[in-house]
């Protein structure tokens, strides 16, 4: 009530029938943004978010998020751009959000572009979840992993190659479901990576035998692929029981390809819980040839990471 005294004229009579005075008007202040963030716990953080822009360079700390769609048409037509962009600074992909059944999107196309962080829903044991837990197998599954040399401008690439698995025989399957039937095992093998580097082909199926089952008797079965980036592709071995409807999963091994050694192998199985099961594996032979330069002119300029990575965008300090 001072406050309006004060404002009010020295002749305005103090009755309930006086004519209302005009308050003087006030500057309106803009509302301060109210966040829930602590200030201290802000301080923390390292990394600032910001809008991507491809042409645009970059600082270190600075990341940017891509959706799945988005990620993929990146991929298909600006490869190069988006390789070079994280040389720089930091990308994160996640999944559609329309994938209510929680699936996952193939993280290699964006691993082979040099993305860091590619998130996965790991509720869901599918192929690409299977593919993730072999990315990580280069350092025992202890934080991080470095990115290919050519992916961070320190190194060539490696050449064309035709890869050559050959599948001889299995080794202490478990029986697979509630009925505990005697397996009918088969083996898939997978290659997964950037542009045309994706192929799944599998050996035949050996009935009833989940101890020892052996393919083609015991002579291995071949199966061919032709790796056009090496540096960004993964290998997926599965082991599946052929059932009415929808064949069972048993179990599977996956490495990135830099990582797999020549020559004959036992192969390890890891379940759909990632943990090794006991004395289970693969017995296989992995050859592996660079390609002709007839064969290798297949590879399109825009597939290759010697290509890509030709003209590097500079790094900001």
């Amino acid at each position: 009530e001072e406050e309006d005294d004060e404002d009010e004229t020295e002749d305005t009579p103090r009755n309930s029938s006086a004519t209302p005075r005009l308050e003087k008007s006030k500057s309106v202040k803009p509302k301060k943004k109210k966040t829930d963030i602590d200030p201290s716990w802000s301080a923390l953080i390292a990394l600032a978010a910001v809008k991507a822009n491809l042409d645009k360079g970059g600082k270190c700390f600075e990341m940017s998020s891509f959706a799945e769609g988005k990620t993929k048409k990146i991929c298909d037509t600006q490869m190069g751009q988006f390789i070079r962009y994280n040389m720089r600074q930091l990308a994160r992909i996640y999944p559609f959000g329309g994938r209510i059944d929680s699936s996952n999107l193939d993280p290699c196309p964006a691993w082979g572009a040099g993305a860091q962080l590619v998130a996965l829903n790991f509720q869901t044991g599918d192929t690409p979840m299977r593919v993730n837990h072999g990315k990580f197998v280069e350092n025992a599954n202890f934080g991080y992993v470095l990115k290919p040399p050519p992916l961070l401008a320190k190194g060539s690439p490696l050449n064309p190659v035709k890869f050559t698995v050959q599948v001889f025989s299995c080794q202490k399957l478990p029986k697979i479901g509630t009925a505990r039937d005697v397996v009918d095992p088969y083996v898939k093998v997978e290659v997964f990576g950037v542009g045309k580097d994706k192929a799944s082909k599998q050996t035949s199926v050996v009935q009833d035998n989940g101890f020892n089952p052996a393919f083609n008797d015991g002579k291995g079965e071949t199966m061919e692929f032709d790796i056009l980036m090496p540096d960004a592709a993964h290998v997926c071995i599965s082991v599946w029981d052929q059932d009415v409807g929808a064949d069972d999963f048993i179990g599977f091994f996956s490495v990135p390809f830099p990582n797999i050694r020549t020559g004959i192998r036992h192969v390890p199985l890891i379940d759909g819980k990632n943990a090794r099961m006991h004395m289970a594996g693969v017995l296989c032979k992995f050859t592996t040839k660079e390609l002709s330069p007839a064969e290798a002119s297949r590879v399109r300029p825009a597939d290759s990471i010697r290509n890509l990575t030709a003209a590097p965008a500079p790094l900001n300090s």
